[in-house]
């Protein structure tokens, strides 16, 4: 079997449904209903590391070193 080209988030785990995505958009599922859905092995999976929109939006805001949510302190003058 060729191996199937898969995006693999290095956050979560999760891999990216995109041979049937339900409902026209890619999906981000865990492993084993992957292999499950489609009936292949790890072995058959050739991994593109990156990441699902969740985990990236927590890498951007690591980067940033900031919490979104995190109030703002006034500063005294």
């Amino acid at each position: 079997m060729n191996a199937i080209s898969v995006r693999f988030c290095v956050g979560c785990g999760y891999l990216c449904d995109e041979i049937h995505p339900e409902g026209g958009q890619p999906l981000w599922i865990d492993g084993h209903t992957y292999v499950m859905k489609y009936g292949v092995c790890w072995s058959d999976l050739d991994r593109r590391d990156g990441a699902c929109p969740s985990c990236a939006r927590v890498f951007a805001i690591a980067q940033r070193g900031a919490h979104p949510a995190a109030p703002r302190t006034a500063t005294a003058s």
